[in-house]
Formats: C-alpha cells, sequence, structure tokens
C-alpha cells in the first residue's frame, strides 16, 4: 500500500485485484487491456494517480502494459501479468 500527496492510500493488491476483475468481465480496449478511464470508474482515485500506480505495477512485473484503442485512439491499457489466467 503506498500513501498518496493527500493521506489517501492506494493499495497495490486492491487495484491488481480491479484489473483482473474488469479484463475477466471483458471490459478491455480493442487490443486488449483495461483503459485507465475504465479502472478509474471502479476506483476512488483519479485517472492520474492511477496511471502513476498502473506504471509502478507494470515496471515490477505485477501488470501487464499494453496499448489498446478507444474512442480517443490508441491509448495504455493494463493487464493482470498472468493474462488473468488464474481467474
Amino acid at each position: 500500500m503506498t500513501t498518496g500527496r493527500y493521506g489517501k492510500a492506494v493499495d497495490h493488491d486492491a487495484l491488481m485485484e480491479t484489473v483482473a476483475d474488469l479484463a475477466a468481465r471483458g471490459e478491455t480496449l480493442l487490443g486488449g487491456g483495461v483503459s485507465l478511464d475504465t479502472i478509474a470508474e471502479h476506483s476512488e482515485f483519479e485517472r492520474s494517480t492511477l496511471a502513476k500506480h498502473c506504471r509502478k505495477l507494470a515496471d515490477r512485473g505485477d501488470l501487464e502494459r499494453r496499448w489498446g484503442v478507444g474512442e480517443n485512439g490508441p491509448q495504455a491499457a493494463y493487464l493482470p501479468a498472468d493474462g488473468g489466467q488464474d481467474r
């Protein structure tokens, strides 16, 4: 869990669980991955905060970063590092 600038803690395990659940439900972009906008809709955190933490989790191998295509064109998207195979 990481505490942000405003004292709210981002629980990385909960964030990874949210991404896994959304991916399992098929809430992914064309090309794969759950968009930051979709993650933000299911979280109490702002998109920019989630972007920072998703990048951190991807850099350490806990999430997989992909490029998907949404309504506004190509954008970063995320999947569980195991591709959701444990679900």
